[in-house]
């Protein structure tokens, strides 16, 4: 697009609009292909007076290397009016013949270069970066090589594959730059960032991690310091789409969980939760479902070890596709563990406007009524066709993990909210046959609230009146509509058939 876009601008004579696109293009990542591109920025550079350097500092910093062309075309231009156009049209030195002479063993890096200046090199391509990079000893000769290439005003173009190699230089990753210098593929696949992105998904389907952090950092632009959010999002969508290869991406360096910001961890983790409700939508296989969500749960713990605590809303949806799973040994294992969690980060006393500690308000908000009667709902959901000893019941163990929570983290028990829950499940048992078979509505529902009042220290009077509200709610059903209700608007006559008066 920058090519055909500035063309025309400069064509209407638009210079002022040229440059706002230019700016917009080039923060966006769309850098000119080729010198011919900025030439008309340097003749009105020269024209008005105006320094050309920071321009090109600019575009050098974005990855376009065309500082050289462009001084020489400024002071072309700004000596002798029109000479700039003349630049560059002579024929070029092709890139592949630049490569033959640097791969030429016998002949030294500065007799090539000086050679090759003679005839009118301007600019080298990607492949006479990749065989620059392979003449070179060490890290230390290729930046000298780069540097000397600088010096004498020889560009080395906008291609991602030179790009990444200067900053891979720059960084010190030798590892990674004879990586890239030694892969198999061709420069102009570094061009295509979905041909880049199916690559990444078979590499991952294979594991082989070593072309997983290559085409990290060619997807990141060859920043090997924090992953931007461009290229995890790419590796995480790719990834979900086979889930088990995830196991494998804590041995990546380049994909650690040490390095992403926090809006980064939390559009992952909304990705995930997110392809949890669609495998639910498509009526996924349990199995398949249930292992999604324990990876799920993984990869949230693993996260919340690297940056702190998680929003309370990604838990809650966690919890919720795990219990209606049935996996509620899953969901007390990991309630657990993010109160122990939340509890032991916030020893330092931290609190809110209100004076009260940051775990105290966390685990309130998280571990909250609905949570409570949600537990319940889900053990009692898959005990009641179930002839189970007392000690196996769901419901009980459900019970004794809420009063852990509160003896232990100092939760709250809503033993309003439970007994609610426990008189709708109830009701299933009087409109079902099928569970009629195996239990009585009022003793199932009598045994439950007995067992939990047990468990609570309360009063004589209020378990009385409680049990007695309870079997109340149970006994009363809702009137169900006999009829419809009126319709309303004008009526419209019935028409009459042939014959009838």
């Amino acid at each position: 697009m920058y090519g055909e876009a500035m063309h025309d601008l400069w064509g209407q004579d638009r210079a002022e609009d040229a440059f706002l696109l230019h700016n917009y293009l080039v923060s966006k990542g769309d850098l000119p292909s080729k010198f011919e591109d900025i030439k008309p920025f340097m003749v009105h550079l020269a024209t008005e007076g105006h320094d050309p350097r920071s321009f090109l500092r600019r575009l050098a910093a974005a990855g376009a290397y065309f500082a050289g062309q462009g001084i020489q075309a400024f002071n072309m231009e700004k000596y002798e009016p029109g000479a700039a156009t003349r630049l560059g049209q002579s024929n070029k030195i092709s890139d592949s013949f630049a490569a033959k002479a640097f791969a030429t063993k016998p002949l030294s890096f500065l007799f090539v270069l000086r050679s090759l200046q003679a005839f009118g090199l301007a600019q080298i391509g990607p492949q006479a970066i990749r065989e620059l990079g392979l003449a070179a000893s060490d890290l230390d000769d290729l930046a000298e090589r780069l540097a000397r290439l600088d010096e004498l005003g020889i560009d080395t173009g906008s291609s991602n594959y030179s790009m990444i190699v200067r900053k891979l230089c720059s960084a010190k990753e030798h590892t990674l730059l004879q990586q890239v210098l030694r892969t198999d593929m061709h420069h102009e696949v570094f061009e295509s960032r979905p041909l880049l992105v199916r690559l990444l998904s078979d590499h991952l389907h294979n594991a082989q991690w070593d072309q997983v952090n290559l085409l990290l950092v060619v997807l990141n632009n060859g920043d090997t310091q924090q992953l931007s959010t461009q290229a995890k999002h790419e590796l995480f969508e790719t990834a979900m789409i086979q889930p088990r290869t995830m196991l494998g991406l804590a041995t990546s360096n380049s994909a650690g969980l040490s390095t992403f910001y926090r809006h980064d961890l939390h559009y992952t983790v909304v990705k995930l939760l997110d392809s949890l409700r669609a495998m639910k939508r498509e009526r996924r296989r349990r199995s398949s479902r249930l292992a999604m969500a324990r990876f799920t749960a993984g990869f949230m713990q693993d996260a919340v070890a690297a940056l702190g605590h998680m929003k309370s809303h990604h838990w809650r949806v966690l919890f919720a596709q795990l219990g209606q799973l049935g996996a509620l040994d899953d969901v007390a294992t990991l309630s657990h563990w993010v109160a122990k969690t939340v509890t032991q980060e916030s020893q330092n006393d931290m609190v809110n406007r209100e004076g009260v500690a940051f775990h105290v308000h966390y685990l309130e908000k998280l571990f909250d009524g609905k949570y409570q009667a949600a537990v319940m709902h889900w053990a009692m959901k898959r005990s009641m066709t179930s002839r189970l000893r007392a000690e196996d019941q769901r419901w009980k163990s459900s019970l004794l993990f809420l009063k852990h929570l509160e003896q232990e983290f100092g939760v709250v028990t809503r033993l309003d909210a439970i007994r609610k829950v426990v008189v709708m499940r109830c009701r299933y048992l009087r409109h079902r046959r099928q569970y009629r078979l195996f239990r009585s509505p009022v003793g199932f529902c009598s045994e439950v609230i007995r067992f939990m009042h047990s468990q609570w220290s309360l009063s004589d009077s209020y378990k009385k009146q409680q049990m007695a509200v309870a079997l109340r709610s149970l006994a009363t059903q809702k009137k169900r509509r006999k009829s419809f209700p009126r319709r309303e608007g004008p009526r419209i006559p019935r028409m009459k058939l042939r014959g009838q008066q």
